[in-house]
């Protein structure tokens, strides 16, 4: 009854207010929505970055002013706000969420709920099933939504077999992040610190679930020192992109064996390295101009695989 009565408030309209909410620049996948709206008279848009509250309070400015940056000196049309009461003088007429665990803050959720047209695109691809289903799919962020964008007919059945709304809320329409990795027109600046044709370019992506038994995939803390030896050892034949998932560094400030210390160390070390880079932002030209990926995440097995690259899936420690 509440979407019903946003929509017949909205009926009568020509032009449209489309807000996107993000957290961080890397976790970013709606861009070809955002430029199709840009360049389309109907729609005006903003994006407004909000912290991301599990990171440790340093991490979390950074981040979130990097990500402001980003989206400030990209091109295109769109307003970057930063706080709540800037999205409430944007006034949007629909909002597109891409995270459904409310990582922000809880009152703003829950005021977005209540008086806007909300739509989630998720962020991930939706290869992984885990806790039946219910953090992916059916939480209550999942049933207040107006509309769920689902990127295959699999998501589809599974909110019909698990959500409170039984998939009434969804429809399939593919994954955006996956568009422009299936660009092939070369690409007008390098991503990478060598662009010699004798060395490969590997991208290491590890995720940041080291600490989350119901989600058994992260092996940093069993391999992140072979992966130093094995970045030496290979230093004249390739180039490293260590491509950490955003919430890894954080979690590995509170590991009781890395700590500050020791995490900013390891970080400034892939960063430094001749051979070595560190990725912390996007990554569609890292990732189309490589030759291969390891990694540990569910959804970037599924985006890398847009590209006919070789990859390699590591087991769980």
């Amino acid at each position: 009854m509440r979407h019903n009565a946003l929509l017949h408030k909205k009926a009568d309209q020509t032009n449209l207010k489309v807000a996107f909410v993000v957290l961080t620049e890397s976790s970013w996948k709606l861009e070809p929505l955002l430029c199709r709206m840009e360049n389309d008279d109907v729609f005006e848009t903003a994006v407004i970055v909000t912290p991301l509250l599990t990171l440790d309070e340093d991490l979390r400015r950074i981040e979130q002013e990097s990500t402001k940056t980003y989206f400030e000196t990209r091109e295109g049309g769109s307003t970057a706000l930063t706080t709540p009461e800037e999205l409430t003088a944007f006034d949007p007429d629909i909002i597109f969420l891409t995270n459904p665990h409310q990582l922000s803050l809880p009152d703003f959720y829950d005021k977005l709920f209540k008086n806007k047209l909300c739509c989630y695109a998720p962020y991930t691809h939706g290869v992984d099933q885990y806790d039946g289903n219910q953090a992916q799919y059916n939480q209550p962020f999942h049933n207040a939504m107006w509309r769920i964008f689902a990127p295959h007919d699999v998501a589809k059945k599974v909110y019909q077999s698990t959500a409170i709304r039984k998939g009434k809320n969804v429809l399939v329409t593919g994954y955006p992040a996956c568009e422009p990795l299936l660009d092939r027109t070369p690409a007008g600046t390098t991503a990478w610190k060598t662009q010699s044709q004798n060395k490969l370019k590997i991208i290491w992506a590890p995720h940041h679930t080291i600490d989350a038994p119901e989600l058994p995939y992260a092996n940093f803390l069993r391999y992140a020192d072979d992966f130093v030896a094995l970045a030496k050892h290979h230093q004249e034949d390739i180039q490293w992109a260590f491509k950490p998932h955003p919430l890894l560094k954080s979690k590995l400030y509170k590991h009781p064996d890395w700590g500050k210390l020791r995490t900013e160390a390891f970080f400034k070390y892939w960063k430094s390295a001749d051979y070595c880079q560190l990725e912390e932002g996007g990554y569609v030209d890292l990732f189309r101009q490589s030759d291969a990926m390891i990694h540990d995440s569910a959804s970037f097995m599924a985006e890398y695989l847009y590209l006919d690259k070789p990859i390699l899936f590591m087991a769980p420690a």
